[in-house]
């Protein structure tokens, strides 16, 4: 290999991990130098006949035969290649980011359009490890934050995403993240039990969106964003949540796809779910007099949990689905996500009461 050939794949690997890697600030050294691809045999577990070998570069190759390679010619429909997202730990994001990109390189083959490095799950500040015999056994903890007994054989699907939200809502993007199950339980009761559950709930007492007492017709009058400035604009908390609302799916995108921080992305639907409990809290819409102000606080509240509900689609699916549901969004078939509205009608049917969103954990 001559040494402008390697001087042409050190530039590009360069560019490779400036624009498509998703990088941290305790991972920002050089990768970009010289590696061996060998190493002592001594060091690998399993004796090999060659003197000489790295168990890593031959690994990598699983991730082209598990998407299908060598892929026939006549059939480019068939070729699952590359990944628009490719998923490491900070410890090995050396291979997966100079070493990988290399290999295809050198075969001519499309790099990876994205690689996010994401940190470690921490128990007690400690790194998971078998020798240490401290690992959080997945299936234990998604049983400790689902609102059932452990005598239960089965767990509701839409009872059983508490892990799943627990583990998008830490920044493990930003940083190492310990883990701790009576932490996890309070996330859950706060954030999904009370703040979204609580402005969903149908309960007499809480006086929110499904509430008969608030809502007898049980409908959502379409939100006339003029009248709603002219209504709220005056209140400064109210202004910034219409203003939080135009901009809540666009600012969503931006910490998911852009920044890569998913727990950053669910803070921004989680804002304005506050802003919208104090909306009604202020405004207190079964005390007025004027029909057209409750209505439109209802629409607020109504809008702030529909775009909740599709915006925690891919954190929460059926959690998400069952809010939809209950708001009368649900989507049907392959229709958009923000098409599943009536068209041409100034009012929309909430659905079925199917009970609380998400029942408070212990």
């Amino acid at each position: 290999v001559t040494a402008s050939i390697l001087k042409q794949l050190d530039v590009d690997i360069q560019k490779y991990l400036n624009n498509r890697t998703f990088s941290l600030s305790s991972n920002s050294e050089n990768f970009v130098k010289m590696h061996s691809v060998t190493q002592d045999h001594s060091l690998v577990f399993v004796p090999i006949p060659i003197v000489q070998t790295y168990v890593w570069l031959d690994a990598l190759i699983n991730y082209l035969t598990v998407a299908g390679f060598p892929w026939p010619k006549e059939k480019p429909s068939a070729r699952m290649w590359p990944p628009d997202f490719q998923f490491v730990g900070k410890d090995i994001l050396r291979f997966h980011a100079v070493m990988w990109p290399a290999l295809l390189i050198a075969v001519g083959l499309e790099l990876p359009r994205r690689i996010i490095c994401h940190n470690h799950l921490l128990v007690n500040g400690v790194k998971m490890s078998k020798s240490r015999q401290n690992v959080a056994d997945p299936f234990d903890e998604q049983l400790a934050l689902s609102p059932v007994s452990p005598e239960q054989l089965a767990v509701p699907s839409s009872d059983s995403e508490g892990l799943r939200y627990v583990l998008l809502r830490s920044s493990l993007m930003a940083g190492d993240f310990s883990y701790d199950r009576v932490w996890a339980r309070q996330l859950i009761n706060v954030e999904l039990v009370n703040s979204i559950g609580n402005l969903l709930s149908s309960s007499l007492l809480s006086f929110r969106v499904t509430s008969l007492k608030l809502n007898p017709n049980q409908y959502v009058v379409r939100i006339n964003r003029k009248e709603a400035g002219a209504l709220f604009d005056q209140n400064k908390e109210d202004a910034e949540l219409l203003e939080k609302l135009d901009t809540l799916s666009r600012r969503f995108d931006e910490c998911w796809w852009i920044q890569g921080q998913p727990h950053l992305a669910i803070e921004q639907v989680l804002q304005v779910i506050r802003l919208t409990n104090g909306l009604i809290d202020r405004h207190k819409p079964w005390e007025k007099n004027s029909v057209i102000e409750s209505e439109h606080v209802i629409a607020l509240a109504a809008e702030s949990l529909r775009l909740t509900g599709l915006l925690l689609s891919p954190v929460v699916p059926n959690l998400a689905a069952r809010l939809l549901r209950r708001l009368g969004c649900e989507q049907k078939g392959e229709e958009p996500l923000d098409d599943h509205l009536p068209q041409n009608k100034l009012f929309w049917s909430l659905g079925p009461d199917t009970g609380p969103l998400l029942l408070r954990l212990p």
